[in-house]
């Protein structure tokens, strides 16, 4: 049986005519051996860098960790190519408030670094905080936004 939480393949959900949801494999899972995770890796960064008609990449990460080095090479990426993206909160009922607070200011300073150091180019940035809920009855994942918070460099 499959973990929903840790796909391993690239799954789509139509969501009506004209949107599509893509959920890619998650390269931070800590039980995963070190080469799927990198495998993992090469496949988002090629999808995110060369899909046509990719409106927008949603990368989670949870709230108790700081962003890994994986997470800071697909921003990097991201930036490079001009694609939109948002970083989601995730399990933020697991810490205090403050805390999800604090990660999320901490986010939004490594984003506001990448725009100030490496890149001229001015466009907006989402930094959303939220919390994925899983239903293993129905195996499914439901992500719950919480607040989203819109800056202009």
């Amino acid at each position: 049986m499959t973990n929903v939480l840790l796909p391993q393949t690239i799954n789509f959900f139509n969501l009506g005519s004209k949107l599509c949801l893509v959920d890619l494999p998650g390269y931070g899972f800590a039980y995963a051996k070190e080469e799927f995770k990198d495998a993992w890796v090469e496949l988002v960064k090629e999808y995110v860098s060369t899909r046509v008609g990719l409106k927008r990449v949603c990368l989670l990460t949870g709230t108790k960790w700081r962003m890994k080095p994986r997470d800071h090479e697909l921003i990097d990426l991201m930036e490079r190519a001009e694609t939109k993206y948002q970083v989601l909160l995730t399990k933020t009922d697991s810490v205090f408030p403050i805390d999800a607070a604090r990660r999320a200011m901490q986010i939004e300073e490594v984003i506001m670094a990448y725009l100030y150091w490496h890149f001229t180019i001015y466009k907006q940035h989402f930094l959303t905080i939220a919390h994925v809920f899983s239903s293993y009855a129905f195996n499914t994942a439901v992500l719950v936004v919480y607040a989203s918070v819109s800056r202009r460099p």
